[in-house]
């Protein structure tokens, strides 16, 4: 791939998270009113992931991939010092207009996270990623050697996505059979979407639909970790999502969404330390 191809297909998404940010602060999905309105709100992301991540009160803290900051904000609540970056624009106005009125001094800068490093120019006690991460990255060894570049030495990299195996499966489909369709195997491979509606439920401009995602096996992405220098201290597979992927997903107690059987892995997470 080209490097003006591969720009071109970053500022396609780039038109459509702006285009998302501007509905998502919106949409009862992430319902941002709340964070202003209850002193004590956390996100349901932030909720889980602080159970593995544990206290991070007096932490300097990275959150890459920031979109409109409910999640940075989360932390924040709890007591980090925060900085987000994005790529989008749109996401960090929404991000910093939240911040304001939830009253938290987050720094949010526009970049790209793969750059995280050389943007931001310091180093932190955790970088925080979670959910929705690695498929909009082109190069997971560059994402993987920034992150590692912003911890200072013995910081840790917290790391939770969808499962690389659900960009395998056969979303069409009626029943409850779980089906491969797409190669695993298929590094480095931009797969083009053009979707109607974001993921929640809100319908997006006809100029802003088409976006670019790239799959990485989970090899490939504990691979980067590795090479970057980082030392994997936590790994772990779930059967849950945060969201209904398939049709036949079911909703349990505790919000999550899972297979009928638990038949493969749906996520993970990984905690990864610098040396030092």
């Amino acid at each position: 791939m080209t490097a003006p191809d591969l720009e071109a297909k970053i500022a396609a998404n780039r038109a459509n998270w702006n285009a998302r940010a501007k509905l998502h602060v919106l949409s009862p999905f992430y319902n941002v009113q709340r964070y202003i309105d209850e002193p004590k709100a956390i996100s349901s992301t932030v909720q889980w992931d602080r159970t593995v991540l544990g206290e991070v009160a007096g932490l300097d803290m990275l959150h890459l991939q920031c979109h409109i900051g409910t999640d940075t904000i989360s932390w924040a609540r709890l007591g980090a010092n925060m900085v987000g970056l994005d790529f989008s624009e749109a996401a960090l106005e929404e991000a910093r207009k939240l911040a304001a009125k939830a009253g938290f001094a987050v720094e949010f800068v526009q970049g790209d996270a793969r750059e995280a490093d050389r943007i931001l120019g310091r180093q932190f006690d955790v970088v925080y990623a979670s959910v929705g991460v690695l498929p909009w990255i082109p190069d997971v060894g560059a994402w993987a050697r920034a992150a590692a570049a912003c911890l200072r030495p013995g910081g840790r990299l917290y790391l939770r996505d969808g499962h690389p195996i659900l960009a395998t499966l056969d979303y069409a489909r009626g029943d409850d059979q779980v089906v491969c369709i797409s190669p695993y195997f298929r590094t480095g491979v931009a797969e083009r979407d053009e979707f109607v509606y974001s993921y929640t439920g809100d319908e997006l401009p006809h100029d802003a639909r088409v976006n670019f995602q790239w799959h990485h096996t989970l090899g490939e992405i504990l691979g980067a970790l590795l090479a970057s220098g980082l030392q994997i201290q936590h790994f772990q597979e779930h059967d849950w999502l945060d969201w209904q992927a398939l049709d036949c997903m079911v909703q349990v107690a505790d919000g999550r969404w899972r297979l009928p059987g638990d038949r493969i892995p749906l996520a993970y997470t990984v905690i990864a330390v610098r040396p030092g």
